[in-house]
Protein backbone atom coordinates (compact mmCIF):
# COMPACT_ATOMS: atom_id res chain seq x y z
CA UNK A 1 0.00 0.00 0.00
CA UNK A 2 1.45 3.40 -0.97
CA UNK A 3 1.66 6.48 1.30
CA UNK A 4 -1.35 8.16 -0.32
CA UNK A 5 -3.63 5.21 0.41
CA UNK A 6 -2.26 4.82 3.93
CA UNK A 7 -2.84 8.48 4.84
CA UNK A 8 -6.32 8.44 3.36
CA UNK A 9 -7.20 5.36 5.42
CA UNK A 10 -5.74 6.94 8.55
CA UNK A 11 -7.67 10.21 8.09
CA UNK A 12 -10.91 8.35 7.38
CA UNK A 13 -10.53 6.10 10.42
CA UNK A 14 -9.73 8.93 12.84
CA UNK A 15 -12.59 11.02 11.47
CA UNK A 16 -15.17 8.38 12.29
CA UNK A 17 -13.37 6.93 15.34
CA UNK A 18 -12.15 10.07 17.19
CA UNK A 19 -11.43 8.24 20.46
CA UNK A 20 -9.44 5.43 18.87
CA UNK A 21 -5.89 5.43 17.61
CA UNK A 22 -4.90 4.15 14.18
CA UNK A 23 -2.39 1.31 14.35
CA UNK A 24 -0.35 1.16 11.11
CA UNK A 25 0.44 -2.51 11.74
CA UNK A 26 -3.22 -3.48 11.64
CA UNK A 27 -4.70 -4.75 8.37
CA UNK A 28 -7.68 -2.98 6.75
CA UNK A 29 -9.90 -5.88 7.83
CA UNK A 30 -9.92 -4.64 11.43
CA UNK A 31 -11.22 -1.20 10.47
CA UNK A 32 -14.96 -1.58 10.99
CA UNK A 33 -16.59 1.39 9.36
CA UNK A 34 -19.10 1.68 6.56
CA UNK A 35 -17.19 4.77 5.49
CA UNK A 36 -14.09 2.64 5.04
CA UNK A 37 -16.13 0.16 3.03
CA UNK A 38 -17.16 2.94 0.67
CA UNK A 39 -13.49 3.89 0.39
CA UNK A 40 -12.75 0.49 -1.13
CA UNK A 41 -15.70 0.84 -3.48
CA UNK A 42 -14.27 4.15 -4.73
CA UNK A 43 -10.84 2.59 -5.18
CA UNK A 44 -12.35 -0.32 -7.11
CA UNK A 45 -14.38 1.93 -9.41
CA UNK A 46 -11.36 4.14 -10.10
CA UNK A 47 -9.45 1.26 -11.63
CA UNK A 48 -12.44 0.45 -13.86
CA UNK A 49 -12.56 3.92 -15.45
CA UNK A 50 -10.16 2.98 -18.24
CA UNK A 51 -12.18 -0.13 -19.19
CA UNK A 52 -15.86 0.71 -18.67
CA UNK A 53 -18.17 3.48 -19.75
CA UNK A 54 -19.43 6.06 -17.28
CA UNK A 55 -22.93 4.56 -17.30
CA UNK A 56 -21.54 1.10 -16.54
CA UNK A 57 -19.50 2.44 -13.62
CA UNK A 58 -22.59 4.18 -12.24
CA UNK A 59 -24.47 0.88 -12.42
CA UNK A 60 -21.62 -0.85 -10.56
CA UNK A 61 -21.80 1.88 -7.91
CA UNK A 62 -25.59 1.50 -7.47
CA UNK A 63 -25.25 -2.24 -6.98
CA UNK A 64 -22.41 -1.94 -4.45
CA UNK A 65 -24.18 0.81 -2.48
CA UNK A 66 -27.23 -1.44 -2.32
CA UNK A 67 -24.98 -4.27 -1.12
CA UNK A 68 -23.77 -2.16 1.82
CA UNK A 69 -27.33 -1.27 2.77
CA UNK A 70 -28.01 -4.98 3.17
CA UNK A 71 -24.89 -5.35 5.33
CA UNK A 72 -25.93 -2.80 7.96
CA UNK A 73 -27.27 -5.49 10.26
CA UNK A 74 -24.02 -6.32 12.02
CA UNK A 75 -22.15 -7.17 8.85
CA UNK A 76 -19.54 -5.23 6.91
CA UNK A 77 -17.17 -5.73 4.05
CA UNK A 78 -14.68 -7.70 6.11
CA UNK A 79 -17.07 -10.09 7.83
CA UNK A 80 -20.03 -10.72 5.53
CA UNK A 81 -20.40 -14.47 5.00
CA UNK A 82 -21.50 -16.72 2.15
CA UNK A 83 -24.68 -17.52 4.10
CA UNK A 84 -25.51 -13.82 4.37
CA UNK A 85 -24.86 -13.32 0.63
CA UNK A 86 -27.22 -16.18 -0.21
CA UNK A 87 -29.96 -14.57 1.88
CA UNK A 88 -29.39 -11.25 0.10
CA UNK A 89 -29.52 -12.97 -3.30
CA UNK A 90 -32.80 -14.65 -2.42
CA UNK A 91 -34.26 -11.22 -1.71
CA UNK A 92 -32.81 -9.81 -4.97
CA UNK A 93 -34.43 -12.68 -6.92
CA UNK A 94 -37.83 -11.61 -5.63
CA UNK A 95 -37.24 -8.00 -6.66
CA UNK A 96 -35.46 -8.26 -10.01
CA UNK A 97 -35.64 -10.12 -13.29
CA UNK A 98 -33.20 -12.93 -13.97
CA UNK A 99 -30.87 -10.68 -15.98
CA UNK A 100 -30.78 -8.15 -13.12
CA UNK A 101 -30.00 -10.89 -10.58
CA UNK A 102 -27.11 -12.13 -12.70
CA UNK A 103 -25.68 -8.62 -13.07
CA UNK A 104 -26.02 -7.96 -9.34
CA UNK A 105 -24.29 -11.23 -8.42
CA UNK A 106 -21.51 -10.69 -11.00
CA UNK A 107 -20.68 -7.19 -9.77
CA UNK A 108 -20.56 -8.34 -6.15
CA UNK A 109 -18.37 -11.34 -7.01
CA UNK A 110 -15.75 -9.33 -8.92
CA UNK A 111 -15.75 -6.65 -6.21
CA UNK A 112 -15.06 -9.24 -3.51
CA UNK A 113 -12.26 -10.64 -5.70
CA UNK A 114 -10.76 -7.16 -5.69
CA UNK A 115 -11.08 -6.96 -1.90
CA UNK A 116 -9.25 -10.27 -1.53
CA UNK A 117 -6.43 -9.03 -3.81
CA UNK A 118 -6.09 -5.88 -1.66
CA UNK A 119 -6.00 -7.79 1.64
CA UNK A 120 -9.33 -6.47 2.87
CA UNK A 121 -10.72 -10.01 3.03
CA UNK A 122 -9.18 -13.45 3.16
CA UNK A 123 -11.86 -15.06 0.99
CA UNK A 124 -14.64 -14.29 -1.48
CA UNK A 125 -18.10 -15.04 0.02
CA UNK A 126 -19.51 -15.23 -3.52
CA UNK A 127 -16.94 -17.74 -4.79
CA UNK A 128 -19.26 -20.76 -4.53
CA UNK A 129 -22.47 -18.96 -5.48
CA UNK A 130 -23.31 -19.50 -9.13
CA UNK A 131 -25.96 -17.44 -10.90
CA UNK A 132 -26.60 -18.36 -14.52
CA UNK A 133 -26.74 -15.71 -17.22
CA UNK A 134 -30.20 -15.92 -18.85
CA UNK A 135 -28.95 -14.11 -21.95
CA UNK A 136 -26.14 -16.55 -22.64
CA UNK A 137 -26.74 -19.12 -25.33
CA UNK A 138 -23.86 -21.47 -26.15
CA UNK A 139 -22.91 -21.23 -29.78
CA UNK A 140 -23.29 -24.48 -31.58
CA UNK A 141 -20.97 -25.10 -34.44
CA UNK A 142 -22.74 -26.02 -37.59
CA UNK A 143 -21.70 -29.48 -38.66
CA UNK A 144 -19.63 -29.34 -41.77
CA UNK A 145 -20.99 -31.12 -44.73
CA UNK A 146 -18.91 -34.22 -45.24
CA UNK A 147 -18.11 -34.65 -48.87
CA UNK A 148 -17.44 -38.17 -49.82
CA UNK A 149 -13.97 -38.33 -51.29
CA UNK A 150 -13.01 -41.42 -53.21
CA UNK A 151 -9.59 -41.92 -54.71
CA UNK A 152 -9.80 -42.11 -58.52
CA UNK A 153 -8.47 -45.19 -60.25
CA UNK A 154 -4.94 -45.30 -61.63
CA UNK A 155 -5.98 -44.53 -65.21
CA UNK A 156 -7.77 -41.31 -64.20
CA UNK A 157 -4.85 -40.22 -62.02
CA UNK A 158 -2.35 -40.79 -64.83
CA UNK A 159 -4.43 -38.94 -67.43
CA UNK A 160 -4.91 -36.03 -65.02
CA UNK A 161 -1.17 -35.85 -64.36
CA UNK A 162 -0.48 -35.84 -68.11
CA UNK A 163 -3.03 -33.06 -68.53
CA UNK A 164 -1.24 -31.00 -65.88
CA UNK A 165 2.20 -31.63 -67.41
CA UNK A 166 0.89 -30.50 -70.80
CA UNK A 167 0.07 -27.00 -69.54
CA UNK A 168 3.29 -26.34 -67.62
CA UNK A 169 4.84 -24.30 -70.44
CA UNK A 170 2.85 -21.26 -69.34
CA UNK A 171 4.22 -21.42 -65.76
CA UNK A 172 7.42 -20.06 -64.27
CA UNK A 173 10.47 -22.33 -64.20
CA UNK A 174 10.27 -22.86 -60.44
CA UNK A 175 6.63 -23.90 -60.65
CA UNK A 176 7.38 -26.21 -63.58
CA UNK A 177 10.26 -27.86 -61.70
CA UNK A 178 8.24 -28.41 -58.52
CA UNK A 179 5.27 -29.96 -60.33
CA UNK A 180 7.47 -32.06 -62.63
CA UNK A 181 9.33 -33.55 -59.65
CA UNK A 182 6.07 -34.28 -57.81
CA UNK A 183 4.42 -35.96 -60.81
CA UNK A 184 7.36 -37.91 -62.20
CA UNK A 185 9.16 -39.11 -59.06
CA UNK A 186 8.42 -40.67 -55.68
CA UNK A 187 10.07 -37.76 -53.88
CA UNK A 188 8.17 -36.78 -50.73
CA UNK A 189 7.39 -33.14 -50.02
CA UNK A 190 9.74 -33.14 -47.04
CA UNK A 191 12.49 -34.45 -49.32
CA UNK A 192 11.65 -31.91 -52.02
CA UNK A 193 12.22 -29.13 -49.51
CA UNK A 194 15.80 -30.35 -48.91
CA UNK A 195 16.92 -30.91 -52.52
CA UNK A 196 20.09 -29.01 -53.45
CA UNK A 197 21.44 -27.66 -56.73
CA UNK A 198 24.40 -30.03 -56.63
CA UNK A 199 22.13 -33.03 -56.09
CA UNK A 200 21.03 -33.09 -59.72
CA UNK A 201 23.14 -34.54 -62.55
CA UNK A 202 21.95 -33.35 -66.01
CA UNK A 203 24.06 -36.00 -67.76
CA UNK A 204 22.55 -38.98 -65.96
CA UNK A 205 19.18 -37.26 -65.29
CA UNK A 206 19.41 -38.39 -61.68
CA UNK A 207 18.33 -36.48 -58.58
CA UNK A 208 20.11 -37.42 -55.37
CA UNK A 209 17.49 -37.24 -52.63
CA UNK A 210 19.69 -38.58 -49.82
CA UNK A 211 22.50 -41.09 -49.34
CA UNK A 212 20.18 -44.03 -49.96
CA UNK A 213 17.74 -42.63 -52.51
CA UNK A 214 18.22 -41.52 -56.11
CA UNK A 215 15.41 -40.68 -58.53
CA UNK A 216 15.65 -40.93 -62.34
CA UNK A 217 13.79 -38.25 -64.33
CA UNK A 218 12.07 -38.69 -67.68
CA UNK A 219 13.08 -36.48 -70.61
CA UNK A 220 10.50 -33.74 -70.01
CA UNK A 221 11.20 -33.46 -66.29
CA UNK A 222 14.96 -33.51 -66.88
CA UNK A 223 14.68 -30.70 -69.44
CA UNK A 224 12.60 -28.59 -67.05
CA UNK A 225 14.94 -29.08 -64.10
CA UNK A 226 18.05 -28.40 -66.23
CA UNK A 227 16.55 -25.13 -67.46
CA UNK A 228 15.58 -24.11 -63.92
CA UNK A 229 19.05 -24.82 -62.48
CA UNK A 230 20.74 -23.03 -65.40
CA UNK A 231 18.68 -19.96 -64.56
CA UNK A 232 19.70 -20.27 -60.90
CA UNK A 233 23.40 -20.30 -61.83
CA UNK A 234 22.98 -16.82 -63.28
CA UNK A 235 23.15 -15.77 -59.65
CA UNK A 236 26.82 -16.02 -58.68
CA UNK A 237 25.92 -16.70 -55.03
CA UNK A 238 24.42 -20.11 -55.91
CA UNK A 239 26.56 -23.05 -54.82
CA UNK A 240 26.19 -26.82 -54.97
CA UNK A 241 24.69 -26.94 -51.46
CA UNK A 242 22.13 -24.20 -52.25
CA UNK A 243 18.57 -25.40 -51.82
CA UNK A 244 16.62 -25.80 -55.06
CA UNK A 245 13.39 -24.24 -53.85
CA UNK A 246 13.47 -21.25 -51.49
CA UNK A 247 11.16 -18.35 -50.76
CA UNK A 248 11.81 -14.60 -50.77
CA UNK A 249 13.49 -14.86 -47.34
CA UNK A 250 15.93 -17.53 -48.61
CA UNK A 251 14.14 -20.16 -46.51
CA UNK A 252 12.90 -23.57 -47.77
CA UNK A 253 9.42 -23.47 -49.26
CA UNK A 254 6.84 -24.68 -46.76
CA UNK A 255 4.68 -27.74 -47.37
CA UNK A 256 1.64 -25.51 -47.54
CA UNK A 257 3.23 -23.34 -50.21
CA UNK A 258 4.27 -26.33 -52.34
CA UNK A 259 0.80 -27.88 -52.25
CA UNK A 260 -0.64 -24.43 -52.87
CA UNK A 261 1.36 -24.19 -56.09
CA UNK A 262 -0.05 -27.56 -57.15
CA UNK A 263 -3.63 -26.54 -56.37
CA UNK A 264 -3.29 -23.22 -58.22
CA UNK A 265 -2.02 -24.87 -61.40
CA UNK A 266 -4.65 -27.62 -61.22
CA UNK A 267 -7.37 -24.99 -60.94
CA UNK A 268 -5.96 -23.09 -63.93
CA UNK A 269 -5.94 -26.34 -65.92
CA UNK A 270 -9.58 -26.98 -65.02
CA UNK A 271 -8.80 -30.07 -62.96
CA UNK A 272 -11.41 -30.76 -60.27
CA UNK A 273 -12.37 -33.60 -57.96
CA UNK A 274 -8.82 -34.84 -57.36
CA UNK A 275 -6.62 -33.99 -54.39
CA UNK A 276 -3.09 -32.82 -55.29
CA UNK A 277 -1.59 -35.58 -53.15
CA UNK A 278 -3.17 -38.22 -55.40
CA UNK A 279 -0.98 -37.09 -58.30
CA UNK A 280 2.38 -37.58 -56.57
CA UNK A 281 4.38 -40.13 -58.54
CA UNK A 282 1.59 -40.59 -61.10
CA UNK A 283 4.03 -40.50 -64.06
CA UNK A 284 6.84 -42.62 -62.63
CA UNK A 285 8.19 -45.57 -64.60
Amino acid sequence: MNDRDFNLMKDTYEKYHPRASFDPDEQPVVIRSNRMDIYWVDRYLEQLESRLSESAIQQYRRILVQLFRFMNGGNDLATVTEEKMRVILDYIRRQKKASGVYQWAYVCKVFFDYCVSMGVRSDNPMADINVSNPNYTPKRKKPKEQKEITKPDAAVIKSTAEQLMAVLDGCGLKTQAIIALILTTNIKISELQRLTVGGYSPRSREVKVNEDKVELLNDQAAHILTSYISALYDDQSVKNDTLLFINEQDQPLSRQRIWGIMRDEMRKAGIQGIMPGCLRGALTG
